[in-house]
């Protein structure tokens, strides 16, 4: 693994803490305040990091917990492309 993955992993792990405290404001610091953050390849993007934490803070009013994982699909000098893995927990 690259340094720039190597990185990226810390990040991924704080995005997954960040989520899992359920901290809206946690969760939007992570984010540049000029962001563009891609939920699917097909939905118009959140812009900025305001509208993700608003976001993230209504997701998180209707959801119940669940885990979180990923994988780093490719990367290079400037990006790096993660798939992200939310998972339910098993029935009781």
């Amino acid at each position: 693994m690259t340094e720039d993955r190597s990185v990226f992993d810390v990040w991924l792990e704080e995005y997954g803490r960040a989520r899992d405290s359920r901290d809206s404001d946690r969760f939007g610091r992570l984010f540049a305040v000029t962001v563009r953050y891609f939920r699917t390849p097909l939905e118009t993007p959140l812009c900025g990091r305001a509208e993700i934490t608003s976001a993230f803070r209504k997701a998180i009013s209707r959801r119940q917990d669940f885990g979180f994982g990923y994988e780093i699909l490719a990367s290079d000098d400037a990006r790096v492309i993660a798939s992200l893995a939310p998972s339910l927990p098993a029935p009781a």
